[in-house]
């Protein structure tokens, strides 16, 4: 499956790198670079699970950072969790084409039970990955990007996150058909390696709907899950809603709160954060 979507984002990438942007007008990135009139903030890859379906323009880039915290609380066994800076910089290295490489940053985790505590930290993978986007969204038509990329292994021994993780998946996003509503959804499949060095897929998928406000304010609320195929380890299910706040032409904020909808699911998470656009 890995192999076949490889295959096809390679196609496409020679495709849709051909492909012009639309006509506006143009100035100079920091680097000197020509590129198109920042008008508003571009959307970063965050508060929302799903990826977005556009990308940034060529010449033009995204950093966002934030932090998020976890808690669970399964038979008396506490569980927080707090993960940050969530750097990312989002780069429009070719017409329709981002190289992304992103780094959630140090996580540390507090186990505490009746009597006993216990505190782990570490540093997390680092992420990169090439987004290509196939179709822009036009009324009913939803607009497609595809994205392929991999885990890198700079982590701790003991995250998970620290093994080679190699990753492939597109996203759909419906947002022209309403002045308000938005529609969006995605796939993503990923190899990874259980406690016993094992090899499986982990299929993460999104559905969520977003309401873009008239004074600068975009609401959303979505559901998002992680299908393992192992039995060992767990799914995982999440209902997050929150709010992206437009505070400079160039520069948003944003907020999320979530909830576990299974029981091997953490209780809820909450997190904040905000991108600048360049």
């Amino acid at each position: 499956m890995l192999r076949a979507l490889a295959g096809g984002i390679l196609a496409l990438v020679g495709a849709a790198s051909s492909a012009g942007q639309d006509d506006v007008p143009t100035d100079f990135s920091i680097f000197g670079w020509e590129a198109p009139q920042i008008v508003e903030p571009y959307m970063a890859d965050r508060a929302t699970f799903t990826p977005r379906a556009r990308v940034v323009p060529q010449g033009r880039f995204i950093i966002s950072a934030g932090t998020t915290y976890t808690y669970n609380d399964d038979n008396d066994v506490e569980v927080q969790n707090w993960t940050g800076p969530e750097l990312k910089i989002q780069s429009g290295i070719l017409p329709r084409v981002n190289f992304n490489v992103s780094w959630d940053g140090y996580s540390v985790t507090e186990i505490a039970t009746t009597g006993f505590s216990d505190t782990s930290s570490g540093n997390t993978a680092l992420d990169v990955e090439v987004k290509v986007q196939i179709i822009e969204t036009e009324r009913f038509l939803p607009g497609l990007a595809v994205f392929g990329g991999a885990s890198l292994p700079i982590g701790s021994d003991a995250l998970p996150s620290a093994r080679v993780a190699p990753n492939l998946g597109l996203s759909l996003w419906w947002d022209d058909f309403d002045d308000v509503w938005q529609a969006f959804g995605s796939a993503r499949f990923t190899l990874r390696e259980d406690g016993t060095n094992e090899e499986f897929v982990q299929s993460t998928v999104s559905v969520g709907s977003a309401q873009a406000w008239t004074n600068g304010v975009t609401t959303f609320i979505e559901y998002f899950g992680f299908l393992n195929d192992n039995d060992t380890v767990n799914d995982a299910h999440f209902l997050q809603g929150g709010g992206i706040f437009e505070v400079a032409p160039n520069a948003t904020i944003d907020a999320r709160f979530g909830v576990g909808l299974s029981d091997d699911s953490a209780d809820l998470f909450f997190g904040f954060g905000g991108s600048i656009s360049l």
